[in-house]
């Protein structure tokens, strides 16, 4: 790894790639890292913030022949594009096209199932793509892959995280653009309404069915207790069944109040139902519900007097963590695994430090291997955690300080 190479980061001055930027500009195999983005003034002010190894340039990734021109003499490109439904899959084949290794934070099950197709046309053309690593997906498969190693066998895998803090940190040194008028809902808002409707890829008895989500799911988590969540599109139960084929069930559930989930089970169904759009729906999670029907204020109560009853608080969940369930010694067992620390910035910098961490370990010629991989397929989760645990605040000494694992 002692030769410079170029990196090139797509949506480089978004909320989550100048984390992914800001982590990668200090590796000492990277002699050039070019923050790409539809909003040059963005880009411009990250590239002047990092130093004289990031250089600055707009890009509409739409525009094709363009995006071929960038990637062609890079060595890597982070993806940080979204919404990934829209963007992952042509951004991959360009990056295959161009023989550009790649990385990216894709959430979306569709996009996921259909990069990991294309796994033959990357080891043809000697790319390794590494996709979904951020933060969930991302520490969440490591984690859940930390769980299932822990155990002899492994019948059930559950990832989850806290809805309530999955948010970008606005930036302390004010990368984004210049502003104007207000564009709408971000693409991270945009993803959440989507993976929140139709029908999402789950692992039941056994088989991979395509189902509706915001089904609850109770949780005991060893050395913590019950917590319960609602599951969600995510790529998780897909990739982990792909790299464990003997689950016999696997969810991604995400956290949050009862009042929430009533509220946005009811713009679900709003939005299936062609009532509303996904960017209104997108609007009315952020909380602007002014294009929305309103809920009916008995449901509210009664979603308010069901928490009081169930006494299942969200919080007694971790706010990223895996649960694995089988059997070891002969007996059955559970093991829970969460991050006791994470780089700073909330969700950015969970979910840009991982993806730029996951480049780092593939750009060693020990761990590269040609193909598309989820973070569980192609990671070791203590190497990838070692890596991580010096980025993160506080400060842990390596996996062993930074992974929880809880056994029952």
């Amino acid at each position: 790894m002692t030769e410079s190479k170029q990196l090139v980061v797509l949506g480089g001055a978004g909320d989550m790639g100048r984390f992914a930027a800001r982590t990668a500009i200090d590796f000492d195999f990277i002699s050039e890292v070019i923050i790409a983005d539809l909003d040059l003034t963005a880009a411009e002010k990250c590239a002047a913030l990092l130093g004289k190894k990031a250089r600055a340039l707009q890009l509409d990734v739409t525009d094709a022949a363009r995006l071929a021109s960038v990637l062609e003499p890079a060595d890597f490109v982070i993806n940080c594009v979204g919404p990934f439904f829209r963007f992952a899959v042509p951004i991959l084949r360009a990056a295959i096209a161009a023989k550009t290794d790649y990385s990216d934070i894709c959430d979306d099950p569709g996009p996921t199932k259909e990069m990991l197709a294309l796994s033959g046309e990357a080891k043809a053309a000697g790319v390794c793509a590494l996709i979904g690593m951020g933060a969930s997906p991302g520490l969440t498969n490591l984690l859940a892959a930390k769980a299932i190693g822990e155990l002899d066998e492994t019948e059930e895998a559950y990832t989850g995280w806290d809805l309530e803090g999955a948010t970008a940190k606005e930036d302390p040194n004010d990368i984004k653009g210049a502003g104007g008028d207000d564009p709408g809902p971000t693409a991270a808002y945009i993803h959440a309404a989507h993976i929140m409707c139709g029908k999402h890829q789950a692992r039941r008895n056994g088989k991979d069915v395509m189902e509706k989500p915001l089904r609850k799911i109770k949780l005991d988590f060893p050395g913590i207790g019950r917590g319960r969540g609602w599951t969600i599109g995510h790529p998780e139960p897909l990739t982990l069944a792909h790299t464990h084929p003997h689950l016999k069930e696997s969810a991604n559930i995400v956290l949050t109040s009862f009042r929430n989930m009533v509220m946005s089970k009811a713009m679900s169904a709003m939005a299936d139902a062609g009532v509303i759009t996904i960017e209104q729906m997108a609007k009315g999670l952020i909380g602007d519900t002014s294009e929305i029907p309103k809920a009916k204020e008995t449901e509210l109560s009664g979603a308010d007097a069901e928490e009081q009853n169930e006494n299942l608080a969200p919080g007694r969940l971790p706010q990223i963590f895996a649960l694995a369930i089988g059997q070891r010694g002969g007996r059955p067992a559970r093991v829970g695994t969460y991050i006791t620390s994470s780089p700073p910035g909330e969700m950015g910098g969970s979910t840009g430090v991982p993806c730029a961490i996951g480049l780092k370990i593939i750009a060693n010629p020990a761990a590269r291997k040609p193909g598309v991989y989820p973070p569980e397929g192609l990671l070791n989760p203590d190497a990838f955690f070692d890596a991580l645990a010096p980025l993160c605040r506080p400060v842990r000494e390596g996996h062993a300080d930074l992974v929880n694992v809880a056994s029952s």
